[in-house]
């Protein structure tokens, strides 16, 4: 997968999917937010915890398709405190 994105769009779908996460998961897939970039240039994050499921969308340039899976906390975190590079 490889995608261009400006990080406060994809900073607000993590966040938004991380509200079904568990902070408990009983299995650790649950931990992690499904994130799926498709060759029309949609990508979407998904987190469930088995009772509540929540997926949102957005856009980008999406050079490589593709589909993963990584641990919510780390990566919401993450793309929460990266600084925009100057040029």
């Amino acid at each position: 997968m490889k995608l261009t994105i400006e990080q406060s769009k994809l900073a607000e779908i993590l966040e938004t999917a991380y509200l079904a996460i568990s902070p408990k998961p009983t299995d650790p897939i649950l931990g992690n937010i499904l994130l799926i970039a498709d060759e029309d240039g949609i990508v979407s994050a998904t987190g469930t915890n088995l009772n509540l499921t929540i997926h949102t969308t957005t856009t980008a340039n999406v050079e490589i398709s593709g589909q993963v899976a990584l641990p919510a906390k780390l990566l919401t975190d993450t793309v929460s405190n990266v600084r925009a590079k100057l040029p």
